[in-house]
């Protein structure tokens, strides 16, 4: 790999790169290894990969790691770890608004949602992110967001970040286990859905992802 690629994108933040070489993106990963195999020739050549830092101001903190599909506008997954009683610790706090992310030409915005029949969905939950109220604004990005159906975002999806929020909380993160929990959310299959009846124009479509994954790993 050149030195050049090693670098953020040109003309992008520090926090988005064209490779995932990079150590506030694969600490979100068992053995600081991001999975591969996912997208390969030209397809690879238009994946960002994000240390997601919330776009607050002075911050250098990095919540997760997001590997994003700069043509497709939607992210292929998210990154994150729970450990400790600290990460545990699930607060009921409010919606923050929807940021874009500095650097990325294709994304999400508050133009596009109204016009689809889609809730943003989150890749990290934010409930699951609200130890903090930073880490809980950082997951209000549309680089973590995927269209969702209302009904499955609401419904089975929340039952299921319920679940595992319970499995970190009450087996996993507490002694004697003391374990860190390594979670990657994810997309598959997108298909293109055009705002109204609005002909194809830049920027004008999101990307609908037809499965979303979960994965989680807990070290030995």
């Amino acid at each position: 790999m050149s030195q050049e690629s090693e670098k953020a994108v040109a003309g992008n933040p520090q926090n988005v790169f064209n490779n995932p070489n990079q150590q506030c993106y694969t600490q979100f990963f068992v053995g600081g290894q991001p999975p591969q195999g996912l997208r390969d020739g030209i397809t690879l050549q238009r994946m960002r990969y994000i240390c997601q830092q919330g776009n607050q101001q002075g911050n250098q903190q990095t919540f997760f790691g997001t590997m994003f599909d700069e043509l497709l506008g939607i992210p292929l997954f998210s990154a994150y770890t729970l450990s400790g009683p600290v990460d545990v610790n699930f607060q009921q706090r409010n919606a923050h608004h929807w940021m874009q992310t500095p650097g990325i030409q294709t994304q999400g915005s508050d133009a596009i949602y109204p016009s689809i029949p889609y809730d943003k969905g989150h890749l990290v939950p934010s409930h699951t992110y609200s130890s903090t109220q930073q880490r809980h604004r950082s997951t209000y990005t549309f680089t973590n967001a995927v269209p969702q159906r209302p009904t499955f975002n609401r419904g089975q999806w929340s039952q299921f970040e319920g679940r595992i929020r319970d499995y970190a909380e009450h087996t996993c993160i507490p002694p004697p286990v003391s374990g860190v929990l390594y979670l990657l959310t994810g997309s598959s299959f997108a298909h293109i859905v055009q705002q109204g009846n609005n002909p194809p124009q830049a920027n004008a479509a999101l990307q609908v992802c037809k499965y979303c994954l979960q994965f989680k790993i807990t070290p030995p």
